[in-house]
């Protein structure tokens, strides 16, 4: 379930038969027909700048919305396809955005709000990722919840990426 602070009465509900968009507050919903329809929707996140930028993480894609869940884009530039398990949006940094790809593991890192993405969690012992999440008082730093291992701490720095436990 997401929503935006500038849209409250927008709300979008991901399910096992796809997306689901309420314009009223929950009182009646769509189910959105084209794009991510029929796939699990796991992630959703909305640019704490824009409401009108939508990312979903699905059982098999990723998809853009740049009209507040109107018309979906499926994105490619580097992501495989896969279990996307988590997306988050930098909040002090809405141009980066990550996600977690969890069939085959990984974790994906874009500078350019979700049109290409590059592989960045190449020093974890477990690369199998359920959650991230940014950390609020430190952009360069994102907490991930893997599915063996614990909670990874990692330092974001250009290009790469480090980790601990």
């Amino acid at each position: 379930v997401a929503t935006h602070k500038d849209v409250p009465n927008r709300v979008f509900l991901g399910t096992r038969q796809g997306l689901f968009i309420s314009n009223d507050g929950g009182a009646n919903w769509a189910h959105v027909e084209r794009g991510p329809s029929d796939m699990s929707v796991k992630a959703i996140a909305i640019d704490p700048r824009d409401p009108e930028l939508v990312l979903l993480g699905t059982n098999q894609f990723v998809f853009r919305s740049t009209n507040g869940g109107r018309t979906w884009v499926r994105r490619g530039g580097g992501l495989p396809v896969g279990d996307f398990t988590s997306i988050v949006i930098n909040p002090t940094n809405p141009e980066e955005v990550m996600v977690a790809e969890y069939s085959r593991g990984g974790i994906y890192r874009s500078t350019d709000r979700g049109y290409f993405w590059d592989r960045i969690d190449s020093e974890l012992p477990s690369n199998r990722v359920w959650t991230l999440t940014f950390d609020p008082f430190d952009r360069d730093r994102i907490y991930a919840g893997s599915f063996s291992s614990g909670v990874y701490v990692l330092t974001i720095q250009r290009g790469a990426m480090s980790g601990s436990r």
